[in-house]
């Protein structure tokens, strides 16, 4: 009690906000280090959605897929609708089954990212996870003319290399299995699933349809 009293009185206990924070966002001192961080979003916080204003205009920087297979569904209870990502350890061919998700990586800060903590109650609703995420390229490239040789028509302007995939860690909100699994299936509703289809290319990692949740009517 007596060093609490000293503490207090030099001002050495930290404020009720950073104690708040500290509960829904533990990492919060790691994550003050930085100005800015990778967040990947696969649910109605995407661009067009209605709880995109959440992200609090942060910057897009493209569109990726989740490395590991995930459950997406969305939870509608009343005028309840969450969609929610989960892993699992065995599929029995119940619900969901795991796939690939499509979504999109933004660039946060960190205040944006504790306030999306509080939003999505993490720990409790959601899990703030860092998730590899794959994202496909082409590179550009073009051929140029060497001294007196000529390239032919076929050979001149842009071309495009075979795609490549670079892999990253970023930020993801995923569903706490142990929350969500005390609701009945019944509450659940399957994300809609989507082929690639690309005949000229076939794209081997990902080998199956992968979820996107679709927007809005």
């Amino acid at each position: 009690m007596w060093l609490y009293k000293i503490k207090k009185f030099f001002g050495l206990l930290p404020s009720m906000d950073w104690l708040e924070n500290k509960r829904i966002t533990p990492d919060i001192s790691r994550l003050e280090l930085k100005t800015n961080h990778l967040l990947f979003v696969v649910d109605d916080m995407k661009k067009g959605f209605k709880n995109h204003c959440a992200l609090n205009n942060a910057k897009l920087v493209g569109h990726y897929y989740t490395q590991r297979s995930y459950t997406f569904e969305s939870f509608q209870n009343g005028s309840i609708y969450v969609p929610v990502a989960r892993t699992l350890s065995s599929y029995s061919g119940v619900g969901a089954k795991p796939r690939k998700i499509l979504g999109e990586l933004y660039l946060v800060d960190t205040e944006t990212l504790t306030q999306l903590d509080t939003n999505k109650l993490n720990g409790v609703l959601f899990n703030r996870q860092r998730v590899h995420l794959i994202y496909p390229f082409r590179r550009k490239y073009r051929y140029i003319s060497n001294g007196d040789f000529h390239l032919p028509p076929a050979l001149q302007g842009e071309k495009l290399a075979n795609e490549q995939v670079r892999i990253l860690l970023a930020f993801m909100y995923v569903g706490n299995k142990k929350y969500w699994d005390e609701f009945p299936l019944s509450d659940f509703e399957e994300v809609a699933n989507f082929p690639y289809e690309n005949p000229y290319n076939k794209r081997a990692w990902l080998k199956e349809n992968f979820y996107k949740l679709p927007k809005p009517k």
